[in-house]
């Protein structure tokens, strides 16, 4: 073989490798990526939910974080060359914006409030509510405060109206009943608290934005220990911080419902069959609160661990 025939050759190889790289590039974008976990921010809470997607989900992801309006065009881009099979939307505004923006692809959302309310549940979008389901709650509830059968409850119609509604319908399957005074603005909301905590064997703090500041958990715990008017909250934090306990989800438990509807979705289940779904839940409860406000039930003081406060699953 002369040097020119063998020149030629390496020539050949020269170009035809590069090619071959950018046919495999090309194969893989279009293959795309088995499930794209899209962030509404850098958040700690949407981490803990994205491990537990990770923990049930059988196929590989890749994350991205919503950017700034000005890039929101070329952040549509950028899904559509990763090609997904499924969408993980975490957060509300991830939700919102790939609702409006008309994506046919599966999608999947969670740690976003009020998903009714917001109209998230479409053809092509289903997910996960923030809480276990309201007759979940009442039963725990109950358990817990056998002997409240009146729970109050301060919310804003425009905000929580329809949470409040499902709330009412699930206590009086229950025998139970709930006192739920509505308020416009945060002006009104100590003259409510008052006739609340007047009318009510228990305090319910439900995820308000309108209602729930600083001032009013603080108000609602000193009604706690001097009225001894138990408070139930949405989340553990607010147990943490004296709130008498909770039966509410952690975030990681968040991701793990949405990681199963994921998995559901690429078996083939279309995302309209599946309507939305509420997390299982676990009773959180403060130790010192309840024997603060004589409420520590000896069924419940059997399970505590020597820990302040604690959760049973």
């Amino acid at each position: 073989m002369n040097r020119s025939r063998i020149l030629n050759l390496f020539l050949a190889l020269v170009f035809l490798l590069p090619a071959c790289g950018q046919e495999d590039k090309t194969g893989a974008l279009t293959a795309g990526v088995d499930a794209l976990i899209i962030k509404s921010k850098e958040f700690p809470l949407y981490d803990q939910a994205i491990d537990g997607f990770k923990s049930v989900f059988g196929g590989n992801q890749k994350i991205l974080t919503m950017p700034g309006p000005a890039d929101e065009e070329k952040f549509h881009a950028e899904i559509l060359e990763t090609n997904p099979r499924v969408i993980l939307a975490v957060g509300l505004r991830a939700a919102r914006w790939i609702r409006d923006q008309g994506l046919k692809t599966p999608t999947v959302f969670c740690m976003a409030m009020h998903p009714e309310d917001n109209q998230l549940k479409t053809d092509s979008m289903t997910g996960v509510h923030l809480e276990p389901a309201p007759g979940e709650q009442l039963q725990a509830f109950a358990r817990v405060l056998p002997e409240a059968v009146k729970i109050g409850l301060i919310y804003d119609p425009q905000r929580t109206g329809r949470q409040v509604e499902r709330i009412k319908s699930a206590a009086n399957k229950l025998g139970l009943s709930v006192f739920a005074r509505p308020v416009e603005n945060r002006d009104e909301v100590p003259a409510a608290l008052l006739e609340v905590a007047a009318e009510s064997q228990a305090l319910w703090l439900i995820r308000d934005a309108t209602v729930l500041t600083r001032e009013f958990f603080n108000h609602t715990l000193f009604l706690q220990l001097s009225k001894r008017l138990p408070l139930i909250a949405y989340s553990e934090q607010f147990v943490r911080k004296g709130a008498f306990f909770s039966y509410s989800t952690r975030y990681d438990q968040q991701g793990e419902t949405a990681g199963d509807i994921a998995n559901r979705i690429l078996q083939g289940t279309n995302p309209a069959d599946i309507p939305l779904q509420h997390p299982r839940g676990g009773l959180c409860i403060n130790a010192r609160t309840g024997q603060m406000i004589g409420a520590l039930l000896p069924s419940i003081r059997s399970q505590m661990p020597p820990e302040e406060v604690y959760r049973i699953e």
